[in-house]
């Protein structure tokens, strides 16, 4: 049987342990753990400083919570919908998204219905947009069901 090659998918190569070995050593606890890993699993082998896992988690209490509760903030925003009385609108949408501060280092979060009527945070919102559903197209690239989804981003680019 050949070796299976692992690699980080794109734009998630943050993590301080190289693909190969995070596969390896969660293939390894899968097989354990009768065929399934959960992310408890993981963090339980992780907490051993002998894991090759252990140096993808932040240990030092303090900054993972506050690292969690960032988070859990990104989470809040992201997930509050508005449903404007409007007779052209669509529906519920997302009240707020985020966009790249003009400090062009961290991302703030606007109001979506001010981030569409100004052009270069338009422009942000819909690129993000058409690249999420080009990685969401690679993902799910062998599904031929999904086809007619697939031809419908593809002509949105």
């Amino acid at each position: 049987m050949n070796k299976l090659k692992y690699r980080w998918g794109e734009g998630r190569s943050r993590f301080k342990v190289k693909a190969q070995v995070a596969g390896e050593r969660i293939e390894l606890l899968r097989t354990k753990n009768g065929g399934s890993i959960t992310p408890a699993t993981v963090v339980k082998d992780a907490k051993s400083k002998s894991s090759p896992l252990h140096n993808a988690f932040e240990w030092n209490n303090a900054k993972a919570a506050d690292a969690h509760r960032l988070f859990q903030a990104r989470n809040l925003i992201a997930s509050i919908e508005v449903v404007y009385e409007e007779a052209e609108s669509v529906g519920p949408v997302r009240a707020f998204v985020s966009v790249r501060a003009e400090s062009g280092e961290n991302y703030d979060y606007q109001s979506t219905r001010e981030a569409m009527t100004v052009p270069e945070m338009r422009e942000m919102v819909l690129s993000r947009a058409l690249r999420e559903a080009h990685e969401w197209m690679r993902r799910y690239k062998d599904y031929k069901e999904l086809a007619k989804i697939f031809k419908a981003i593809s002509d949105a680019s």
